[in-house]
């Protein structure tokens, strides 16, 4: 059994379910197939999942980007936004 943590103050800002997915994040790129964060957190619907992404996107707390070098692949990747980081 894993154990998932969360901001109490990020889940105030966008809610529990974008909480828990944004510590899956860390500075660095991550790849953000819906899927795989589906597997990682099976008690979340990937409508949840989506609708938490675009939170954590829309409220500056993540950036998206695709990152994949194969045209055809479209999926997200991303990563925290921090105060001052080094974009």
């Amino acid at each position: 059994m894993s154990l998932h943590t969360f901001s109490p103050e990020i889940a105030k800002l966008v809610g529990v379910n974008a909480a828990v997915i944004y510590e899956y994040f860390s500075k660095h790129w991550e790849y953000g197939s819906v899927k795989v964060l589906n597997r990682m957190y099976p008690f979340l619907t990937i409508s949840q999942i989506r609708t938490a992404l675009k939170k954590l996107v829309n409220t500056g707390l993540l950036e998206s980007q695709i990152t994949n070098e194969i045209q055809m692949d479209r999926t997200l990747s991303y990563r925290i936004l921090h105060e001052g980081s080094d974009t």
